[in-house]
C-alpha cells in the first residue's frame, strides 16, 4: 500500500541510479497519479506495470529477468506513453487510435493512469465494455473466409486487409459479414498488385 511513496522516494534520492534515467526519475506522472476512477482489481493488476516503467529503464527491465510478457508489455506501454507525451490523444488519427487499442487492449488501464483525470473515467468505461469495438478490436471475417471469397493468398496483403477490416469495424463502418466481404473485395481491387 506504500508502493507509490516508496517509488517517489527511490526516484527522489536516485537510489538505483545505475538502472534509472533522468527522464524516469523526474517523471511528474507519479506525483500526479490519480487512481480514483479505477476498481481495486484494476489497481492491483495494472499499477505494477505503470510503476515498473516509471522506475526502471527499458534495458534494466530486460537485464533483471522479468518475464517475456512483462518485458513486452512494459516496452509497448513505454512506447505509447512517449507518444501521448509528444502528441495529445485527441490529435491521433484513426490508424494511431486503432493501433493503440490493438497493442494495449489487455493492459490499457496502465496507460489510462497517464491520461488527464477528465478523460480517465470515459476511457475506463469503454475499456470495461467488452462490446466496445474500438477498445477491443476484433474482426467479422477470418483469413480463411477472405481466401475463399477473394483470390488472395497468405501473406502481407492478407494481413493488411484484415487490419483494414478490423479498423472499419472499430469505427462502426461495417454492418455484417456481407458488408465486410463487399468492402474486402473493393479494398483488394484497389490494393492488389497490378500485372501487365
Amino acid at each position: 500500500k506504500n508502493a507509490l511513496k516508496s517509488i517517489l522516494q527511490i526516484n527522489k534520492i536516485n537510489l538505483f541510479s545505475w538502472i534509472q534515467s533522468k527522464e524516469i526519475s523526474s517523471s511528474s506522472f507519479l506525483k500526479n497519479l490519480n487512481v480514483n476512477n479505477f476498481y481495486a482489481d484494476e489497481i492491483q493488476k495494472f499499477l505494477p506495470i505503470f510503476f515498473l516503467i516509471e522506475t526502471l529503464n527499458e534495458c534494466s527491465i530486460k537485464k533483471l529477468k522479468f518475464s517475456k510478457s512483462e518485458v513486452l508489455e512494459s516496452s509497448t506501454l513505454r512506447k505509447w506513453k512517449e507518444r501521448i507525451i509528444q502528441k495529445s490523444i485527441t490529435e491521433f488519427n484513426e490508424m494511431e487510435r486503432f493501433k493503440l487499442h490493438k497493442e494495449l487492449e489487455n493492459i490499457l488501464p496502465a496507460l489510462i493512469f497517464y491520461l488527464p483525470e477528465i478523460d480517465q473515467l470515459d476511457w475506463l468505461s469503454r475499456w470495461r465494455d467488452k462490446k466496445d469495438k474500438l477498445f477491443h478490436p476484433t474482426n467479422l471475417v477470418s483469413g480463411d473466409i477472405l481466401k475463399k471469397h477473394l483470390e488472395i493468398k497468405d501473406g502481407p496483403l492478407l494481413g493488411q486487409l484484415l487490419i483494414f477490416l478490423s479498423k472499419e469495424l472499430a469505427f462502426d463502418r461495417l454492418d455484417d459479414l456481407d458488408d465486410a466481404i463487399y468492402k474486402a473485395k473493393h479494398w483488394f481491387q484497389q490494393n492488389a498488385p497490378k500485372y501487365d
